[in-house]
């Protein structure tokens, strides 16, 4: 699956959508945002209807429309199966996959959408392959519903691989251990077992729902009424009682769980079972986690706090610590789409994803739009145009070389006509070029002055006391205020030929006024004298990696500045609980540096090649003498 820098994980649920906004800035990833949408549920309410409506609600009201979406097919959706290949010529790998696939998945081959997740086995000498697929239709009707909404789909994977890929990059367990997932949804249950890179998947039949009908029959109220009932256990004086209701329901779990983990145990006697990570809405009942703690044998970790992925300060810490359990398939997805998971399928039909891949990376899809409109061009003069003219070409050559003892002129007047054309045809070429040299620059800028602001070398100390009138609660020495890159300067005549010297990018960095000053500036000027092109751009007309972006970086000038800071403090309720209090507030000196930066020309530095060494022979013969 393609990686994005910002993007959506994208759970559709049996009663609610869940949705989290993740960016990530190199190793860093952050949510910034999410969001859960009721569906409606009744005997009379179309269900597609029902999610489309609430994916509107939800687009509209977060901002969706532009940003690209990661969605999930449930376990029961997908046929699963996990086969072994011998370790042979990696090149190969696909092919032998493949070949597997269309024997291992059952009915027509070409109705499914399919992928696998390859990892090594324990044993080293061969892979495990998981493989995935979906019935197309239900791909489509998934599309079609996204489409609807108006959702920008990048990707479509298994809620199983979000569930691991949320763990395992979140969660720090030991080397050797072997970790077990389950994670209970509405309708079904996945459950995953890994160890280091090696992944077994089942899906078991026991659901949540399963749960909320025995409520259902017990107490003879609506499944609503029941949904309610067991989200409410916690706080009841009966709740012991009242899970002796479900306790024949929880028996099969535990029983297909047990079964599983003892399959797995006999194909990996080196297993090791310690704990059993638990996620979904189920586990919200405090007393199903103690009853699978004392039937499994094995203490349950609840998912409530995040180890490694950060939080943006804008969201409720405790409100979120409270959904976080509903949000590990979401999550997981989100981080699979800016490649931060281990795991990654993608079930969307690759002409879907190329549409995906041209609204989402503007400046790639540029780029892609050119090479097509090249590669157009040329297939079209030479199988249709040059075809078709081909006769009245031999008519002209065959008159112009009668011609030729009067003079040249024809014959310059058809080059005349080719040559333009050509030059046409590869300046856009140069376009893409130079849009991707931008978006490639602002990367490395924001990437550079990130480093330095987390350096602990510059990071400021955090106040003595807890921030009050007067008090900084700031700890960062420097923030990014503006990036001023000036519009491509395009050649009068040719609006594709961008003339790329002597344009320059201005940084501004607002600099902390305890920080060191002098020594931060001369850094940031160090750090962008230094910066390279990168990865992105090596293969721009044969750039080297060491191609420097900058020519020059000079501090121009500087400007104090005063930016007012607001915080609360931590026991403000608000006027309905009560009490009141004033925002405190406190204003921090900030010096604006602009820093004046020349970019380099994206015409490859001509290679000095060393002179060849004298022959052996001419060496033996001047100590001889």
């Amino acid at each position: 699956m393609d990686a994005f820098p910002v993007i959506w994980g994208l759970d559709i649920g049996h009663s609610t959508l869940k949705a989290v906004k993740l960016a990530r800035s190199g190793p860093d990833v952050i949510i910034q945002g999410y969001a859960i949408e009721p569906i409606a549920r009744g005997e009379d309410v179309d269900r597609d209807m029902a999610v489309l409506d609430s994916l509107k609600a939800l687009v509209e009201r977060e901002e969706m429309h532009d940003a690209p979406v990661v969605v999930a097919l449930s376990g029961r959706q997908i046929f699963t199966k996990t086969i072994n290949v011998p370790v042979l010529n990696q090149n190969k790998i696909g092919r032998m996959v493949e070949l597997e696939a269309r024997q291992q998945i059952p009915g027509d081959f070409n109705d499914v959408e399919w992928d696998y997740h390859l990892s090594p086995s324990i044993d080293g000498a061969s892979y495990d392959v998981t493989l995935f697929a979906a019935r197309r239709e239900l791909v489509h009707n998934l599309v079609t519903l996204c489409d609807a909404a108006d959702l920008q789909l990048a990707g479509v994977s298994v809620s199983s691989l979000a569930v691991y890929n949320f763990v395992n990059y979140d969660q720090e367990f030991e080397e050797e251990e072997s970790v077990v997932i389950l994670d209970v949804g509405a309708e079904n249950t996945d459950l995953v077992v890994y160890q280091d890179d090696h992944l077994w998947i089942r899906n078991l039949a026991f659901s949540g729902n399963d749960i909320t009908h025995a409520f259902e029959k017990k107490f003879r109220v609506s499944f609503e009424e029941a949904e309610k009932l067991k989200m409410e256990v916690n706080d009841s004086r009966q709740a012991e009682r009242i899970m002796k209701v479900v306790e024949a329901s929880l028996g099969d779990l535990t029983s297909d769980v047990q079964r599983s983990l003892g399959f797995y145990k006999s194909q990996n006697p080196d297993a090791n079972f310690e704990n059993v990570v638990v996620s979904g809405n189920t586990f919200r009942m405090e007393a199903l986690s103690s009853y699978l703690a004392n039937k499994l044998g094995y203490p349950i970790i609840t998912l409530v706090e995040l180890d490694r992925i950060e939080v943006h300060d804008s969201l409720e810490r405790e409100q979120f610590a409270h959904d976080v359990q509903s949000l590990s398939t979401a999550i997981g997805l989100a981080l699979e789409g800016v490649g931060a998971g281990t795991a990654s399928v993608n079930l969307l039909p690759k002409s879907i994803r190329l549409q995906a891949l041209l609204k989402t990376k503007r400046w790639a899809a540029i780029a892609a739009l050119i090479l097509i409109a090249i590669a157009f061009i040329v297939t079209y003069s030479i199988k249709s145009t040059r075809a078709a003219d081909y006769a009245e070409w031999k008519n002209q050559v065959t008159t112009v070389q009668d011609q030729l003892a009067e003079g040249e002129a024809p014959v310059q007047a058809l080059v005349d006509k080719i040559v333009p054309q050509a030059q046409e045809m590869a300046s856009y070429r140069t376009f893409g070029q130079q849009k991707g040299h931008i978006q490639s620059i602002q990367q490395g800028i924001i990437v550079t002055l990130q480093s330095i602001a987390q350096n602990p070398e510059f990071t400021l100390d955090p106040p003595n006391k807890k921030p009050i009138n007067g008090g900084d609660p700031v700890t960062q020495p420097i923030f990014l205020d503006a990036i001023k890159i000036p519009e491509l300067a395009l050649n009068e005549n040719n609006i594709f030929t961008p003339d790329t010297s002597g344009r320059i990018v201005e940084i501004v960095v607002l600099i902390h006024s305890r920080a060191s000053n002098a020594k931060i500036v001369k850094t940031i000027a160090e750090k962008l004298t230094d910066l390279k092109i990168g990865k992105a751009l090596q293969h721009v007309n044969g750039l080297d990696a060491t191609h420097k972006v900058f020519v020059s970086v000079n501090s121009a000038s500087e400007e104090s500045k005063d930016i007012r800071w607001r915080y609360r403090q931590d026991n403000f309720v608000g006027v309905d609980g009560g009490i009141s209090h004033k925002l405190d507030q406190n204003t921090t000196r900030y010096t604006a540096m602009t820093f004046v930066c020349e970019l380099n020309s994206l015409k490859p530095q001509p290679k000095v090649e060393a002179a060849p060494p004298p022959p052996e022979e001419d060496v033996v013969e001047e100590e001889a003498e």
